[in-house]
């Protein structure tokens, strides 16, 4: 292993939905919700994000936005 595990989740999806379909290439956005570890904390995380696979090779490019909330209400947002 190259270093400590930061972050470890179970969750579920929550939505999923094409936003467009251009030269045959869906667009899809995601909504997952978790609940798990983030460095020895509790956290809950909810992630929305939309990917779209690249014209070659087969790889897929995704971006987003999510939350991390604690218990005690404290968050962090990217």
């Amino acid at each position: 292993m190259l270093g400590d595990l930061i972050y470890e989740a179970e969750g579920k999806l929550m939505n999923m939905r094409v936003i467009s379909v251009e030269e045959g290439r869906p667009k899809i956005e995601v909504t997952i919700y978790q609940n798990g570890l983030l460095r020895g904390l509790e956290v809950t995380s909810i992630v929305t994000y939309s990917s779209i696979p690249r014209e070659k090779g087969g790889a897929i490019y995704a971006e987003g936005k999510g939350v991390f909330m604690t218990k005690e209400g404290n968050y962090c947002s990217n």
